[in-house]
C-alpha cells in the first residue's frame, strides 16, 4: 500500500465510520463492518475481513489492520492479537509485529525441538536464522528450553547469538549443552545429541573422533594441531587411516558387491559394483 492509498484509506475511514470496542461502525447505518473470511476458517484461525471501494480502487484487509490505520494512519505488515483471539479487534489488543512473532503465538511447544539419536534437540529461528539451543536427555527439558527462547524473544527480538548467552544465564542445563555450541572451535552437534570433532586443515577435513563433551572435542582438535607442529607426517596418518569395515580406505560393502566413493572437483562419484575388494582398490 502506498502512502497516497494509506491516505484514501485514512480519510474514508474517518468519513464514514467510528470505532467503538474493537469495531467499525458505520455512521449512516450503525452497522459494524467486516465478514467473515472462509479460508481462514478452514485452517482454524478465523478473522474478519473489510472491503473498501475508493475511487475505483478496491482495497481488501483484515479488519485489525483497518482499525490501525484509523487511529495511526499506518498500516503495519501484521497484527500480533494479545490475547490470541483473532476476532477479538480491540485497541489495546493489537501490536504491530514481526513475522517471527506471529508464528509463535500459534506455534505448538512440540514443534520447536526434534529427536535426534537418544536425545531432542531443540532448533529456533532469531532474526531470520535458524541455530541449535543444544541436545537434551528429556523431551520435557527440551520444551522448557523451547518455551523460554519463545518468550524472550516475543519479549526482546534479537540475533541467535544473543538468545543463547541470555539462556545459558537463565536456565542450569543450557550452559552445559548450549555454551560450548556458541564458543568451542572445531565441535559439532551430531544426530545422536554428542559432538563431533572436525578439524579443516591444507584443503582437508579431518574427523578426529566423537566426544560426549564439546570441552573435550575442542581439546582434542588444539591437540592435533600441537602434533603437528612437532610432527608434520602425523597428517598422512589420518588421511590414509582406515574409514570403513572393508579395511580399504575408500571402499565400501554393499550387497554382494564393493564399491569405491572418491572426490574429484568437490563432486562425489560412485565407481562399482567390483567382485572383490582387491580388484577396485
Amino acid at each position: 500500500m502506498t502512502q497516497e492509498e494509506l491516505e484514501l484509506v485514512f480519510n474514508r475511514l474517518h468519513e464514514k465510520y467510528r470505532y467503538e470496542r474493537g469495531e467499525l461502525i458505520n455512521k449512516k447505518n450503525n452497522a459494524s463492518i467486516g465478514t467473515m473470511s472462509e479460508p481462514s476458517l478452514k485452517k482454524g484461525h478465523a478473522h474478519l475481513m473489510v472491503v473498501l471501494s475508493i475511487d475505483m480502487k478496491v482495497f481488501c484487509m483484515p479488519l485489525s489492520h483497518a482499525i490501525w490505520i484509523y487511529h495511526f494512519k499506518e498500516k503495519p505488515r501484521y497484527i500480533l492479537f494479545k490475547d490470541g483471539n483473532r476476532m477479538n479487534c480491540m485497541l489495546e489488543n493489537l501490536k504491530p509485529a514481526t513475522i517471527q512473532e506471529i508464528q509463535f503465538q500459534f506455534a505448538e511447544a512440540n514443534q520447536g525441538f526434534k529427536k535426534c539419536g537418544n536425545k531432542f534437540r531443540v532448533c529456533i529461528r532469531a532474526s531470520d536464522y535458524e541455530g541449535s539451543l543444544g541436545a537434551y536427555d528429556t523431551e520435557e527439558t527440551a520444551k522448557e528450553i523451547y518455551l523460554l527462547a519463545k518468550k524472550i524473544l516475543l519479549d526482546e527480538p534479537m540475533g541467535i547469538r544473543e538468545l543463547r548467552e541470555k539462556i545459558c544465564t537463565i536456565h542450569p542445563l543450557a550452559k552445559k549443552y548450549v555454551e560450548p555450541k556458541r564458543i568451542m572451535p572445531f565441535t559439532y552437534f551430531n544426530k545422536s545429541g554428542r559432538f563431533d570433532c572436525k578439524f579443516n586443515f591444507k584443503g582437508h577435513s579431518l574427523f578426529l573422533g566423537t566426544f560426549d563433551d564439546a570441552i573435550d572435542a575442542h581439546n582434542e582438535a588444539l591437540h592435533f594441531k600441537e602434533q603437528y607442529k612437532k610432527n608434520p607426517s602425523i597428517l598422512d596418518k589420518y588421511l590414509n587411516r582406515v574409514t570403513n569395515k572393508t579395511g580399504v580406505r575408500n571402499v565400501y560393502e554393499a550387497g554382494d558387491g564393493y564399491f569405491v566413493i572418491i572426490t574429484l572437483n568437490k563432486k562425489t562419484h560412485k565407481l562399482g559394483p567390483f567382485k572383490t575388494k582387491k580388484k577396485q582398490a
